[in-house]
C-alpha cells in the first residue's frame, strides 16, 4: 500500500521534470544544422505540407532536395524565394534576406542574389537594422557581403561569428566562416588570423586535407615550421592513400625546424622569393653534391681532426641552404617529391644519418 503511493506521488515529478519534446520545426532546424539532410528531408516536408514552413524553412527542404539529387529541387527554390521575398519586407532580421541571397545563387540569378544582398547590408550600413550581436546573425551578414564581393567585409562578420558559433551544432557555418576568413586574411598576407581561423575548423574536427595544407603554410610563411610539420602530418594521416605531398612537406617542415634561424637570402644574395624554379632545383641538388663530397673527404682522411671539422662544418652549412630552399618550393607547391628524387636529396629528408660524416677510427 505504501509502495503504491509512493508511485503515485513521484510520478508526476518525473512526468514533469522530463524536457519536452521538440517540435517538428525545432527538430528539422537541429537535423539540417548537423547536416543530416536526408533525415530532416521528411520533417521539413510534414511542415510544408500542413502550411507550416516559413521561407527559411521551404528554403532548407530546397536544399535536402538539392542534396539527393531530387529533380523538383529547382521549383522547390522557386517556391521558397517567392516566400522569401515576400519576408524581408520590414523584417527586422537577416536571415530572410540570407536565404533569399542564397536561394538566388541556386537558382543561377547571380544579378538577383546581389541585389537582395546589397538591401539587406544597406539596411545595416544606414542605421535602419541594428548591427547584429548574435553568432548566426553575424555569420549571415558575413554571407551576404560574400555575396557581394566584398571580402573584407564579409571576413570581419566571419571573424566575429566564429568566436560564438557552435561546431557541434552549427558545423557547416563554422566551416565556411572560418574558411572565408583564412582565404581574404591569406590574401593580405596576414598569416596569424588565417593560421586562427583554420585552427577553429581543426580543433573542431571538421578540416580536409586542404584546409590542413593551408594551415601549414599559414604556421609557415611566419616561420614556424615545427607547427607547420605537425598540420602537414595530419593531412598525411586523414588520406594515406594520397599522402605523399604532405608527407614530403612535413619532412621539409621539421628540416627548417631543426636548423632554427634560416638566412634570409641564398647565396647570391637575392631573397628566396626572387629565385627561380630552376634557380631553387639547381641550389637544392648543389647542397646534396656539398654533402657527398664532405663525406668523401672526411672518408679520405679518417685520423684528421681538422679535416672532420671542416667537413662537418661544410655539412652544417648544406643543411641551411637546403632547409631554406626547400621550403621556398614548398610554399610554392612545386613538385617536391619528383625534385626530390631527381636532386638526389631524398635520402637527406628522411634519412638523419645521411648528415652525419662516416664514424671517426
Amino acid at each position: 500500500m505504501l509502495a503504491t503511493v509512493l508511485l503515485a506521488l513521484l510520478a508526476p515529478l518525473a512526468v514533469t521534470g522530463a524536457p519536452p519534446a521538440p517540435s517538428p520545426a525545432q527538430e528539422a532546424l537541429r537535423l539540417y544544422e548537423a547536416e543530416r539532410y536526408a533525415d530532416a528531408r521528411p520533417v521539413l516536408e510534414g511542415l510544408a505540407a500542413r502550411g507550416e514552413a516559413d521561407g527559411a524553412m521551404l528554403y532548407r527542404l530546397a536544399f535536402t532536395l538539392r542534396a539527393a539529387h531530387d529533380p523538383g529541387d529547382r521549383a522547390a527554390f522557386d517556391r521558397a524565394a517567392a516566400k522569401l521575398q515576400e519576408e524581408t519586407k520590414g523584417s527586422t532580421r537577416l536571415e530572410p534576406s540570407f536565404y533569399l541571397s542564397n536561394a538566388y545563387r541556386n537558382l543561377d540569378r547571380p544579378n538577383d542574389s546581389k541585389a537582395a544582398a546589397a538591401a539587406a547590408t544597406q539596411r545595416i550600413e544606414s542605421g535602419a537594422m541594428p548591427e547584429p550581436t548574435e553568432p548566426l546573425e553575424r555569420f549571415r551578414l558575413g554571407k551576404l557581403y560574400e555575396d557581394l564581393a566584398r571580402e573584407e567585409d564579409a571576413a570581419r562578420w566571419y571573424a566575429l561569428a566564429l568566436d560564438g558559433l557552435s561546431p557541434k551544432d552549427s558545423p557547416a557555418y563554422v566551416r565556411w566562416a572560418a574558411r572565408g576568413s583564412a582565404t581574404t586574411a591569406a590574401a593580405r598576407g596576414d598569416w596569424k588570423e588565417a593560421e586562427r581561423a583554420l585552427r577553429r575548423v581543426q580543433d573542431a574536427g571538421l578540416a580536409t586535407v586542404d584546409d590542413l595544407d593551408k594551415l601549414a603554410r599559414a604556421c609557415g610563411r611566419q616561420g614556424r615550421w615545427a607547427e607547420a610539420a605537425e598540420a602537414w602530418h595530419a593531412e598525411e594521416n586523414l588520406d594515406r592513400v594520397n599522402a605523399d605531398k604532405p608527407r614530403y612537406a612535413a619532412r621539409v617542415a621539421a628540416l627548417a625546424a631543426e636548423v632554427g634561424i634560416l638566412p634570409l637570402s641564398g647565396p647570391d644574395g637575392r631573397p628566396w622569393e626572387a629565385l627561380s624554379r630552376e634557380d631553387l632545383e639547381t641550389l637544392m641538388s648543389a647542397q646534396a653534391a656539398a654533402v657527398r663530397s664532405a663525406k668523401e673527404a672526411a672518408a679520405a682522411a679518417p685520423g684528421d681532426p681538422a679535416v672532420r671539422a671542416k667537413q662537418t662544418a661544410a655539412i652544417a652549412a648544406a643543411k641551411r641552404l637546403l632547409a631554406s630552399a626547400a621550403v621556398e618550393y614548398v610554399l610554392r607547391d612545386l613538385p617536391l617529391r619528383e625534385t626530390a628524387f631527381s636532386g638526389g636529396w631524398a635520402p637527406l629528408l628522411f634519412q638523419p644519418a645521411e648528415w652525419e660524416l662516416p664514424p671517426a677510427p
